[in-house]
């Protein structure tokens, strides 16, 4: 394999300051909320070796790192460290494309690693699915495996990773645009107030223990609050460029994904916990793909 001298100049230099960034962040992000709650679960890892169930890939990183003698930051490096594959990538590649420099900043933001290290298995799930996208062979059941196995609900990525779901989706526009406008209107009616009138106690012992506690949460829930106009607007946004983008062969499986992903962000807009869980890509990576898909049209 060729590689360019240039581009892995930037590459090494993205990738250094980012282990410098990564170190920054895990020593500095308070500890509160569902961290704390990774936090306890470490402190704990040696009397409960596996906290989150079938959801195990957390756990098994976990217990490495307390074997290794890290303590609960060390472990926070670690898992922000994992996402260097993804600052190679597109740094490497923004010599070809300079609008991927703006993606590749966008993991050095206070955002992205708050979230990072709050939503954490959800996070492993969507790296490893990228990683997936852009590996061969063996690698790609390994990912899969892997993103699986850090968040279940990241199913959703696997069956909407298709070139089907593009035939139904996106490969006519008209469709698209009505889907689009649609999970816009239906997004004021779907709230917390709609979702805490359902009780999810008859699904007991239909679906696995990990699927229950996750439906548990939502059992009397209250109306809490949407998700930031701002994300949404990002996700639109994202949405009508896909829609607008050139019909690349090599890509549908991809542009499938990433569109399901918006649809679900805006149809549960109201919904904060299902808007930025169920459609994670879309709510907190919109900035990056955006770039990635701009890359063609600079």
């Amino acid at each position: 394999m060729k590689f360019n001298v240039k581009a892995l100049s930037i590459s090494f230099f993205f990738v250094s300051f980012y282990v410098v960034s990564c170190y920054y962040w895990s020593h500095n992000i308070t500890i509160s909320r569902d961290t704390k709650v990774y936090y306890d679960a470490y402190l704990n890892i040696v009397n409960v070796a596996n906290p989150f169930g079938v959801e195990f890939v957390l756990s098994l990183i976990m217990n490495i790192c307390n074997f290794l003698g890290m303590t609960f930051r060390e472990l926070l490096l670690v898992l922000l460290l994992l996402w260097t594959p993804v600052i190679c990538f597109l740094s490497y590649n923004s010599k070809k494309y300079p609008i991927l420099i703006f993606a590749s900043l966008f993991f050095f933001i206070y955002q992205f690693n708050e979230t990072a290290l709050f939503l954490i298995r959800s996070y492993l799930s969507v790296l490893f699915f990228f990683l997936f996208i852009v590996s061969n062979r063996y690698l790609k059941i390994i990912f899969a495996v892997l993103s699986f196995f850090s968040q279940v609900t990241s199913i959703l990525f696997l069956i909407t990773y298709n070139k089907v779901v593009y035939n139904m989706l996106l490969k006519d526009k008209r469709i698209a645009l009505f889907l689009m406008f649609f999970s816009i209107i239906c997004s004021f009616f779907i709230g917390y107030v709609l979702l805490g009138k359902i009780n999810f106690d008859f699904l007991y012992g239909v679906f696995p223990d990990v699927i229950n506690r996750k439906l548990s949460f939502y059992n009397g829930l209250e109306n809490i609050g949407g998700s930031n106009l701002i994300i949404i607007g990002l996700s639109v946004f994202l949405g009508f460029l896909i829609i607008s983008t050139k019909v690349n062969e090599e890509r549908k499986r991809f542009d499938a994904f990433v569109f399901s992903q918006v649809i679900i962000c805006i149809l549960f807009s109201n919904i904060n916990i299902l808007s930025n869980r169920l459609g994670i890509v879309a709510f907190m990576f919109s900035i990056p793909i955006i770039c990635f898909y701009m890359k063609e049209k600079s």
